[in-house]
């Protein structure tokens, strides 16, 4: 390989990851995020869109949500009042 080559492979190199470096992180808005991304294309910036609330935030819950028939008058008004 002559010097030439690798001088070569070397600008490409270094041309990728300037490029490269151009990230955009959103968080998703229906409809509004999209447009984003496109307009963010035209000028060469990456974009990661980023959920406001993940699946697992979304689906895991340690403790069933009780209601106020379940709950009565627990805390609310334990204290007297002065």
């Amino acid at each position: 390989m002559s010097e030439k080559e690798k001088d070569n492979r070397h600008k490409k190199r270094n041309k990728s990851a300037q490029e490269s470096k151009k990230l955009a992180v959103i968080q998703y808005v229906e409809g509004l995020s999209e447009t984003a991304e496109k307009i963010f294309r035209k000028y060469g910036i990456n974009t990661a869109i980023k959920p406001d609330r993940t699946l697992r935030q979304l689906l895991v819950h340690p403790k069933d949500q009780r209601t106020v028939e379940q709950t009565g008058e627990c805390v609310q008004n334990s204290m007297p009042q002065l």
